[in-house]
């Protein structure tokens, strides 16, 4: 990363390298760069992509003239009639430095779909590349949103290049279509907020756009917005991209300079905060029709005045007479063309952006990232706040302002005000004070969302993202839970009539609840700690659901509160209650569907709660078997649906595995159930062989061959014995990785047993003790450890009773009296 001090000595040496002719520049270089590589690298990549051509930073970095032979060589239509996949490749559309993408129709036959299909190129050196690559692939299919082209498919080709198949998207870049359709300024902000919405959501999934700019908005025929090209987006993870590109090569920092943040240019940490800024960009040219540093041609003018200078005030921009490039032709933009294509006159635009809308575009687009909006949420709000004439967050606070803003808001009402003067002092002393009382509401707001993001750029961003999956991240989940909930417990203090806070202190609580007690992933051992956060999590959605009773998002995700809580439930004993949440999520689940019936998250939901009422009634054996045939039938009927129809998912494929172990759970038709066993192990083999860090993927391969050992016990010894050797590597690894990691520790306590089991089977008791006594000291600790747990307690109680059986001498712990 460039550092400050390193950015301006760049700046310098390249500012007087321009002054000169071409021809004497590299000798002026190579002198004042003298036994300073970084120095003279950076300064020669910037240089030599200026002489090549003046107008490179208008043009993404991978398309540059020898970066694009770096990436590898490009010739347009090539590929055209081949087919991928089951795709037939029709037209090229675009192209850049790792990917081609082609118009494609589905040509196996099965239905009509036209669709983007981006192929990876052919790279020497390529390892960076594919992983980033493959992090598109992650992030797409994790993003469902109407304003975010959706993953339609993914996958490799026959020759082994990969492929991402996206929704194709009919539409114009934003700027055009607002152009084209002379959209009102009110009508361009309200398309923006769109926007906003999407950008929303990506970063509420963990994900950074880093390249927002019109080309990559289109607008379709219905004016729908649609955000694309995730492909240079920053999943907030460590580990993904770890290894950054060689930092002597500034151009290949994937942005758009005119567009892009200071920290970007400088290399500095990429945040959301980095989208706001470009949504202050995009923003200022869909008010004005320029961008705010347009008028600077040099390179090193762009990047020094996004740097150093503050952008000029958009109002003040409308008088600008500047040349514009539009494809091959160039144009002149007059403030009477910008302002006919908003909907009227120079002056009458220059009044309406005048005030709250120069502050709010300034206000994202401040040099110093915690000036900026909080979220694109709060940005989008300011805007609302502004379009229904009430104050925004980005103009100073003060009496005189919030009385203008009423009077606007309230004309009629002055008005008649103004012929009754007693009424019109009274009316004035009590304007001050709820202006009074609304600037300390204000101040309290701005705390709150000060902490909001504070929590969240801790909580979900700094540290989960990269943990989450990771072998060895509980110590320092751990911290993370015991600095979440101290954020938690003040901000819910006051949290309650703020909506848009309660939704983010309910999300907050789920992801701390999942830390310390998920019973499907890594987590503390602390079920109790969990089952606390997430009813308090679930408290919050049903506020929100009976405040917001039609928004589908809120129900969806009460919906999925109700399966955390059910699970908890079972897993500490109260079956009755599970089954109870279960059903109630199912039932929103259903409202979901009948509202959207193509709602894939909701049919993914209700999958998941038909598997866990199965798990609940068919309580290993002891429960309604039938009740549970049934619920783990209607599971599986929705997960292969779903694993067809998206076969490279690793998530489908994931869910797929478990419904068809959970089937041959309560199948009495023992050749039945061993098929699908037999089914999840090899579904899992391959999720493992394809992700070797993948802790959940490992996990549940030890899963997948620890029934197979169960179910194969009395059927076969030495069958059983093996897939309990095969469980007991992956456990072990996963508890050396991760001491402190519950889940891991008595995964191997129970291969342990299993082991055990197969000697007892064959009379080996001596054996088979030795075994049990391995398992003993981890089932008793996360007894102590955990003693709502009844899952641990009664597996403990089990264990004792083998040990008795098979002659083996132990000290069980002592009983509470």
């Amino acid at each position: 990363m460039i550092t400050s001090d390193e950015w301006l000595e760049i700046r310098r040496v390249l500012d007087q390298a321009l002054e000169l002719s071409p021809a004497d520049r590299p000798a002026f270089v190579e002198r004042l760069c003298a036994d300073r590589d970084g120095l003279r690298d950076q300064v020669e990549a910037l240089m030599a992509a200026y002489e090549e051509d003046e107008d490179f930073l208008e043009t993404p970095a991978y398309q540059l003239e020898g970066v694009g032979s770096w990436l590898g060589g490009h010739q347009p239509g090539s590929l055209v009639g081949r087919r991928i996949g089951a795709y037939e490749l029709k037209e090229e559309i675009g192209w850049g430095g790792m990917s081609t993408v082609y118009l494609a129709e589905r040509a196996d036959g099965h239905f009509e779909q036209r669709v983007a299909l981006k192929l990876l190129k052919h790279t020497s050196g390529g390892d960076v590349l594919l992983k980033r690559f493959r992090a598109e692939r992650q992030i797409l299919a994790s993003l469902k949103h109407p304003n975010i082209a959706s993953l339609v498919d993914g996958g490799a080709s026959e020759d082994g290049t990969l492929y991402l198949v996206m929704e194709y998207v009919e539409g114009v870049p934003i700027d055009v279509y607002c152009d084209t359709h002379n959209l009102t300024i009110k009508e361009r902000l309200q398309l923006f907020a769109a926007v906003c919405s999407a950008v929303h959501y990506a970063h509420q999934n963990l994900i950074v756009h880093r390249d927002l700019k019109p080309a990559n908005i289109l607008v379709t025929g219905e004016g729908v917005p649609k955000l694309l090209d995730f492909g240079i987006a920053k999943l907030l993870a460590p580990d993904l991209y770890a290894q950054p590109f060689n930092p002597t090569v500034t151009l290949l920092r994937p942005m758009t300079p005119n567009y892009a943040s200071p920290e970007q240019i400088k290399g500095g940490l990429i945040t959301t905060a980095s989208d706001i800024y470009s949504l202050g960009v995009l923003l200022y040219e869909l008010l004005t029709g320029h961008l705010p540093f347009g008028t600077a041609r040099l390179p090193h003018e762009v990047l020094r005045a996004v740097c150093e200078d503050d952008p000029p005030l958009p109002s003040a921009t409308i008088g600008r007479v500047v040349q514009k490039r539009s494809g091959s032709e160039t144009i002149t933009l007059t403030p009477r063309l910008v302002s006919l294509t908003r909907g009227g006159q120079p002056e009458k635009l220059q009044r309406s952006l005048s005030g709250d809308l120069d502050n709010i575009v300034l206000k994202a687009m401040s040099r110093p990232p915690e000036r900026r909006y909080a979220s694109a949420q709060q940005l989008a709000q300011d805007i609302e706040r502004h379009l229904d004439g009430l104050p925004v967050l980005a103009r100073e606070n003060t009496l005189w302002y919030r009385t203008r803003r009423f009077v606007r808001r309230n004309k009629i009402v002055v008005a008649a005000g103004c012929l009754i003067g007693l009424s019109l002092v009274g009316g004035i002393v009590a304007t001050s004070r709820e202006a009074a009382i609304a600037q300390a509401a204000q101040a309290r707001a701005e705390r709150r969302f000060n902490d909001v993001r504070q929590l969240a750029n801790s909580l979900m961003f700094e540290i989960y993202a990269g943990i989450d999956k990771l072998p060895g991240a509980t110590p320092t989940k751990k911290l993370l839970v015991t600095k979440a909930l101290t954020y938690l417990d003040n901000l819910s203090q006051e949290a309650e009539n703020d909506l848009s806070l309660q939704a983010s202190l309910a999300t907050a609580y789920q992801r701390v609840g999942d830390i310390q007690g998920n019973i499907y992933n890594q987590n503390l051992g602390d079920t109790a700690g969990a089952l606390r956060s997430h009813k308090r999590a679930q408290a919050i959605w049903q506020k929100i659901v009976a405040a917001r009773p039609g928004d589908t998002q809120v129900k969806a995700n009460l919906a999925a509160s109700y399966l955390a809580v059910g699970d908890l439930q079972k897993w500490t004993g109260d079956r009755s209650a599970a089954a109870k949440s279960y059903i109630k999520a199912q039932q929103l689940q259903e409202e979901l569907l009948q509202i959207n019936p193509a709602d894939i998250e909701a049919l993914k939901g209700k999958k998941q709660s038909y598997s866990r009422l199965g798990d609940t009634l068919f309580d290993n054996g002891n429960g309604d078997r039938k009740g549970a045939q049934i619920n783990y039938s209607k599971s599986l009927m929705i997960a292969e649906a779903l694993a067809k129809k998206n076969p490279q998912d690793r998530q489908s494929q994931r869910d797929l595995m478990i419904c068809y172990s959970d089937t041959a759970d309560a199948e009495s038709d023992q050749s039945r159930a061993e098929v699908n066993y037999r089914k999840a192990l090899k579904i899992a083999e391959k999720l493992s062989s394809t992700n070797s860090l993948d802790a959940t993927a490992r996990r549940d391969l030890w899963f997948s061959h620890i029934k197979l050992g169960d179910f194969l016990l009395k059927k076969d010894s030495s069958a059983s014995q093996n897939h309990y050797l095969q469980a007991l590597k992956i456990a072990r690894f996963l508890a050396a990785s991760d001491p402190k990691n519950e889940q891991a520790r008595t995964d191997l306590a129970y291969t342990y047993q299993g082991l055990g089991d197969v000697e007892l089977t064959t009379k080996n008791r001596k054996s088979a003790g030795a075994f049990y006594l391995l398992a003993l000291p981890i089932r008793q600790t996360a007894v102590q450890a955990d003693p709502n747990n009844q899952y641990n307690r009664k597996k403990l109680q089990e264990l004792y009773k083998r040990l008795s059986d098979s002659g083996t001498k132990f000290t069980p712990l002592p009983t509470k009296s």
